[in-house]
């Protein structure tokens, strides 16, 4: 039921509309992440079912800093490689009923392609999604996989995800 909004001044009216509205709230919604922090922020500060009923989750960031390859980045949040780590780790492991992830990640400045295949392992200990898409988009022009490796390795990811849960 993805794009049905349900109003949330719908659960103030009384305790059992609250009950039974509140798990659908987290279940059909899609949740519109722009920050590594916003998703461990909401992690710590929902229940924990709710958390595992979260179904729909899109995930836009500029990644201008790689996490665990840049010796440029700074090591202060969301920028370091521990709140990257954090974060998919919440997705794979606190996010149980997720089906549906959609990532955009805008790259800032040139890097080493291979270097994708380390800052994106996080992204292998998922499991369970029905639909998967990651997009990478490079705010430069020099994108070259002339050897189709880097696709490879998307691919390899998006096989990985949609893999049942254990």
């Amino acid at each position: 039921m993805p794009g049905k909004n349900i109003n949330p001044a719908l659960i103030k009216t009384c305790r059992q509309i609250y009950m039974e509205v509140t798990p659908l709230i987290y279940s059909t919604n899609t949740f519109d992440i722009g920050n590594l922090d916003d998703l461990i922020f909401l992690n710590q500060t929902i229940l924990p079912n709710r958390m595992a009923s979260i179904r729909f989750l899109r995930i836009g960031w500029s990644v201008c800093f790689l996490p665990f390859c840049d010796s440029l980045k700074p090591t202060d949040r969301p920028h370091d490689d521990e709140t990257w780590r954090r974060f998919w780790n919440i997705i794979a492991t606190r996010m149980t009923g997720l089906t549906d992830l959609d990532v955009t990640l805008r790259i800032c400045r040139p890097y080493e392609l291979s270097l994708e295949k380390i800052w994106l392992k996080p992204l292998m200990d998922i499991r369970g999604l029905r639909r998967f898409i990651l997009e990478i988009v490079y705010n430069y022009n020099n994108f070259r996989d002339p050897e189709g490796e880097v696709l490879a390795f998307r691919k390899e990811i998006e096989r990985a995800v949609c893999q049942p849960r254990d």
